[in-house]
């Protein structure tokens, strides 16, 4: 007589044998999140200024979680609420504060030792341009003291514009070349895009106003080259209810959404929230032997690299015209002679063409000449007449350009010139005398004939 188990038995003890198996398994390794370099975005326009605990408890929850520690605070808890990704949250679900679960990454700093945390600021985009800081960190014992000290504080908070996708894009740009792997960001902000370049302008501003500033702005960072920018990165998809420009990462750039922090009590006037992103890559388990030597951390492979465009940034310059520039010395062998310079990349920021130049000869002021901004436009300056023949120092200074050019000049000597003059009046009327004398002389004898 066989003796058989029926269908579902067996469906329980294979089940069984799989778990038994996996766990088995699981235990061999210790599982967590990969390590790479770190952004955070700040919003300073006055939109969110006077939300001071959102931005406290905002730089209270990166520095929990960028260390290591976790989103544990029970005040913080109290106020926030974290809508989490499913697809992240088996991953990170101990960083944003769920009990722990088989799989769940192993609480540890997101940065390594040497790795890079870049600060930047979202609102105008004169502070988008310039806020970028990268800094490389020794050790993850001094995370918390680095994010508190780059944190914007909410005096700085002033700008009347969020140029949004902007800064999200500079981001994109400055760590897609330094971080191959991907990175981590941290976003604070209402989100809200409302940039200065748009068509209709800043709030506030009026029409006039912001028909110059636009003028300006062209010259140096045309609003095509903005969204030339954002688009390499995000695709625009439409604006929303608010009609507030929405983007969305492109197909060929990865921004996957890990969890937003929203504050829950008096929402309506709370503006600050928190996104953390991984950008360019999507996170995956780092698996590492439970051995007492184990072998190094197993990485994620590069993905594709971007291509990577920075709009030139120029300088301006004084440049010497006229073979100066190209020479040690130059001579000139007639007095008062011309010196032509112009200003090169005039149009650049940082130069006043209202502020007249210092001319000087010898470290004597000598003369002024107002320059123009136009890069066509050449200036020229006589040398004095009165210099005596030698090697002379001319220095032209402007001080908005915060530089100066050196050439030396030497006035050739006429004595040679005076000297070869007199000798040769001598000698033709040397000439003169004795060719008369000789006609004088010939006189008597032809009238004998």
């Amino acid at each position: 007589m066989k003796f058989t188990l029926p269908a579902s038995v067996w469906q329980v003890l294979l089940l069984f044998l799989a778990s038994a198996f996996s766990s088995s398994a699981q235990d061999q390794y210790r599982i967590f999140a990969p390590a790479k370099d770190v952004a955070m975005l700040v919003d300073v326009s006055v939109s969110v200024k006077s939300d001071r605990d959102g931005h406290e408890d905002a730089k209270k929850i990166i520095q929990s979680i960028v260390s290591g520690r976790g989103f544990k605070n029970q005040n913080l808890n109290d106020k926030w609420v974290i809508e989490a990704n499913p697809e992240m949250i088996g991953l990170f679900g101990a960083y944003l504060g769920q009990p722990p679960a088989a799989g769940t990454a192993e609480l540890r700093p997101l940065l390594a030792d040497n790795s890079s945390f870049l600060t930047m600021r979202i609102g105008t985009v004169q502070t988008v341009l310039t806020s970028g800081t990268a800094r490389k960190l020794k050790t993850t014992a001094e995370l918390d003291t680095l994010i508190e000290s780059t944190y914007p504080k909410t005096g700085e908070m002033n700008d009347k514009s969020t140029c949004f996708w902007l800064a999200m894009a500079r981001a994109a740009g400055t760590l897609s070349q330094q971080s191959r792997l991907g990175y981590y960001l941290f976003v604070v902000s209402d989100e809200e895009d409302d940039p200065d370049y748009r068509k209709e302008g800043p709030p506030g501003h009026t029409a006039s106003d912001y028909k110059a500033y636009t003028e300006t702005l062209a010259k140096t960072y045309p609003e095509t080259a903005i969204r030339g920018e954002i688009a390499r990165y995000f695709d625009f998809i439409g604006p929303n209810a608010r009609k507030v420009e929405m983007y969305r990462a492109r197909s060929d750039f990865k921004q996957i959404l890990i969890a937003k922090f929203f504050q829950s009590r008096g929402r309506s006037s709370k503006k600050v929230s928190l996104a953390w992103y991984a950008m360019g890559v999507v996170p995956q388990r780092v698996r590492v032997p439970r051995v007492p030597t184990p072998p190094p951390v197993v990485l994620e492979q590069p993905g594709p690299q971007l291509a990577h465009y920075e709009a030139p940034r120029l300088q301006p310059a004084i440049q010497w015209l006229g073979g100066i520039a190209e020479v040690n010395h130059k001579r000139f062998d007639y007095p008062g002679p011309l010196l032509v310079w112009q200003v090169k990349n005039a149009e650049a920021s940082g130069f006043d063409s209202d502020v007249r130049p210092v001319v000087q000869v010898d470290n004597q002021s000598r003369r002024n000449r107002k320059m123009i901004s136009s890069r066509h436009d050449q200036q020229t300056w006589p040398l004095p007449a009165d210099l005596d023949p030698g090697d002379h120092e001319i220095i032209l200074r402007h001080a908005s350009l915060d530089s100066e050019s050196n050439i030396s000049i030497r006035r050739s000597s006429y004595f040679w010139l005076y000297t070869l003059a007199i000798i040769s009046v001598a000698l033709a009327l040397g000439v003169f005398i004795l060719s008369w004398r000789t006609l004088r002389q010939s006189r008597p004898a032809r009238a004998a004939l």
